[in-house]
């Protein structure tokens, strides 16, 4: 949504480093200046599809807590990359937040059974439904959502696959 201002952004700011919670936010990079070459990713995924455009990732643990000490000891200038439902789960850090995507919510028909949550903003839109539901959710984040509805779930012990797969099991 915002391609232009992360474009004038980075022109203004050109020894600044992204700051990437969410793969949807990569879309607005698709013509990235030549100096844009840093950026904190929160999981593997996420930094495996910036290093294909060319970025240098340094690479969280899997939730966007894990970068707050990287970040505090980076010392440049920050651009983080947001949604208009990303969490201030970085606060403390100083960067400049720009808004590149907006969720726009789609329920049709959800099937019944386990149910794999993976951010906050999930939660919240299927909040009266989870309660039928076994739920996994994909990082310790979205698992907060969820208990603080009062509800419990299986938190995958990574953002990946092979968390997912291990999560699930506690299932079967």
């Amino acid at each position: 949504m915002n391609h232009d201002l992360v474009k004038n952004r980075f022109m203004q700011q050109k020894d600044a480093s992204l700051v990437v919670t969410s793969s949807r936010t990569l879309w607005a990079l698709k013509d990235r200046h030549p100096s844009w070459n840093e950026a904190f990713c929160v999981g593997k995924a996420t930094a495996d599809r910036m290093a294909e455009m060319g970025f240098q990732c340094v690479v969280g643990q899997g939730n966007a807590q894990s970068l707050i000490p990287i970040l505090k000891e980076h010392g440049g200038p920050l651009l983080f990359l947001v949604g208009d439902k990303t969490l201030d789960t970085l606060d403390g850090i100083e960067m400049e937040r720009v808004q590149v995507y907006k969720t726009v919510p789609k329920v049709e028909h959800v099937p019944e059974g386990v149910w794999i949550l993976c951010s906050p903003s999930a939660v919240h839109l299927l909040q009266d439904r989870l309660k039928e539901h076994t739920l996994i959710a994909f990082g310790p984040t979205t698992a907060k959502a969820i208990t603080d509805l009062g509800l419990e779930c299986i938190v995958c012990p990574s953002p990946s696959p092979e968390g997912l797969l291990e999560a699930a099991s506690h299932i079967i």
